[in-house]
């Protein structure tokens, strides 16, 4: 309410005179893909590779090439389409020779899409300065931070083929198996259940029957007679 209002009556303005004033851009500003020249040599870093035009998802790269008189390649063509461009970065992380950096630049209004939106190889030099490269390497480090590239990802089936094999739920054993006796590890040994015979007191008769049984047959015969 109120209290909102004056804390913010005492901040300073944030308004810009632009164009005169031009604000500053953070470190790793995606704006306009540029091609970096040495600053010794003046020569430019891209050597007409086509990874990045083969990188780019929109397809707003477009690289011809010429045989130089020592059989290599020299870049005899680089145009990018601005109107297109979704400022993905992906061509500076697929150039492997540092040659493309996101510039810090936001202005890419024109009159005309086909004079001022087209950049050819001319008008996206820019020097390899010391900023230009930490520039380029803070873009490179973005990305490769936020992941691997889709094609580079494990399938489902291969990640769950590469994880150990869980340990077998242990089923317990049958009561007559002798696994089953065994006693676990740090217990005491169970007792047997089978029924052992008694052992005889020492004043028994040896000859005494074992069982009942046989006494009851021998009153039976002691009544006959």
């Amino acid at each position: 309410g109120l209290l909102t209002t004056l804390r913010h009556a005492f901040n300073r303005p944030y308004t810009v005179q632009y164009p005169e004033e031009r604000p500053t851009l953070p470190l790793g500003w995606r704006g306009r893909p540029r091609l970096i020249y040495d600053v010794d040599t003046g020569d430019l870093r891209c050597v007409a590779c086509n990874a990045c035009a083969i990188a780019c998802p929109v397809g707003v790269i477009k690289i011809e090439s010429e045989m130089g008189p020592d059989r290599k390649k020299i870049l005899h063509r680089f145009d990018l389409d601005m109107a297109g461009c979704i400022q993905c970065a992906l061509c500076v992380e697929a150039c492997p020779f540092k040659a493309l950096v996101m510039a810090p630049e936001f202005e890419f209004s024109g009159y005309d899409r086909q004079l001022t939106l087209v950049y050819d190889k001319e008008q996206l030099r820019i020097p390899g300065t010391p900023e230009i490269d930490r520039a380029r390497e803070f873009t490179q480090g973005a990305l490769k931070k936020a992941g691997a590239p889709a094609g580079e990802r494990p399938a489902p089936a291969a990640a769950a083929a590469a994880r150990p094999a869980a340990p077998a739920a242990q089923c317990p054993a049958a009561p007559g198996s002798p696994a089953a006796r065994e006693p676990a590890a740090g217990q005491p040994p169970r007792p047997s259940r089978e029924a052992s015979t008694p052992a005889p007191s020492p004043g028994a008769d040896a000859s005494a029957p074992a069982s009942d049984g046989g006494g009851a047959s021998d009153a039976t015969e002691e009544k006959g007679e």
